[in-house]
């Protein structure tokens, strides 16, 4: 197809494709189910019996894998920096909830298959409506509200430039001070604040976004070997700090996701893939859009899956040789489930989509074509 003066060229219409994302979300994807490890083990083990070395796998198993969901925030930040307000944007948000329906719903089935766990309606629509029914849900709440407001906090950002831009990066880091520094003296080192920090907690998706819309506006360029080295730093000084603090399990004395400490080692982390990880691959580009609903069903999979590696292998303590062996598994059975999700969904979506946008065909004025 040729571009002429009445034809445009297609190619120019369709959004950039950023290949080191598809591999920072995949990786974030496996991640968050490899952190979960520890959440779905550590506490089926007795405290007289969990030992250094077992709390020294935990604590590495959860440093390592933390950032998980500080990645998706910034990929959020990274690939949603030019959404500006408009109908059609908040009416796809739309279909985000609708996966996270189809979701619940299919994990219900499954509770009642093969758990035989049934609910009354009005249990169910609770159930959903406040991301109970699945335990990992509560990671949509987050992102709907963030997508409600990232049309306006792109207006803030669109105000910098070049000549400016590092007014910007100012307020990135006092973001990450703010919020990132009280924490891990808070919740490592006990020491308690006159304030109500709990709101200020709250902002750190947005620190996320912010610090992955400041890297697709205005790339910063570091040499991969000084990412890398501080991706292990702060690795293990998380995990030194959830030894030291250790009592005996382990896990967020670091601070978790708002961490200072956390947010230098995603934002390393995020930088290096993105350095390295920079020729498309298809099945990384494929699996890259599958990764909110594999983190949503990997809740109900793991439900199943730890509980019975736990009875085969004897104890929680004798699976830690096999966890990225679970890990596997668990990311294969939560692909499989979601293929199904996805169906459905893809298939309900275009109808629903019409529905959402009749007001907005009532209101806009028909194009006048001139003959």
């Amino acid at each position: 197809m040729k571009e002429n003066g009445n034809m445009p060229n297609l190619h120019k219409l369709q959004p950039p494709h950023f290949a080191g994302i598809d591999y920072i979300k995949v990786v974030a994807c496996f991640s968050v189910l490899l952190v979960h490890f520890r959440l779905n083990v550590q506490y089926t083990i007795p405290a007289n019996t969990f030992g250094r070395f077992v709390a020294l796998f935990m604590a590495t198993d959860y440093e390592l894998f933390i950032t998980s969901v500080p990645l998706f925030f910034m990929c959020t930040g990274y690939l949603m920096l030019n959404k500006k307000f408009s109908y059609d944007y908040y009416i796809k948000l739309g279909k985000v909830l609708l996966l996270y329906l189809m979701c619940s719903l299919l994990t219900y089935v499954i509770l009642v298959a093969i758990k035989h766990q049934t609910l009354a309606v009005h249990q169910i629509w609770d159930g959903i409506r406040t991301y109970q029914l699945i335990g990992y849900a509560w990671y949509v709440k987050i992102y709907a509200t963030l997508y409600l407001l990232i049309p306006f906090i792109n207006l803030l950002i669109a105000r910098f430039n070049e000549a400016n831009k590092y007014w910007l990066l100012a307020l990135i880091g006092v973001l990450m001070l703010a919020v990132g520094l009280p924490t891990p003296l808070s919740t490592g080192f006990g020491i308690n604040f006159p304030i109500n920090y709990h709101v200020i907690y709250q902002l750190y998706p947005y620190v996320y976004y912010l610090i992955g819309a400041y890297l697709r506006k205005f790339p910063i360029k570091i040499n991969w070997q000084w990412l890398l080295s501080v991706e292990i730093l702060t690795t293990v000084a998380g995990i030194g700090i959830n030894m030291l603090r250790r009592a005996p399990f382990v896990g967020g004395a670091e601070g978790n996701y708002p961490s200072l400490l956390v947010m230098v080692q995603s934002l390393a982390l995020f930088m290096l893939i993105n350095a390295l990880a920079n020729r498309p691959t298809k099945w990384v580009s494929w699996l890259s859009k599958y990764t909110l609903p594999i983190y949503l069903m990997s809740f109900v999979v793991d439900m199943y899956i730890y509980p019975f590696f736990i009875h085969l292998l004897g104890s929680g303590k004798a699976t830690i040789p096999y966890a990225l062996v679970i890990g596997i598994v668990v990311f294969g059975l939560s692909l499989a489930l979601t293929l199904i999700a996805e169906a459905v969904t893809n298939f309900i979506w275009p109808y629903l989509y019409r529905v959402l946008g009749m007001p907005q065909m009532l209101w806009r004025k028909p194009v006048k074509v001139s003959q």
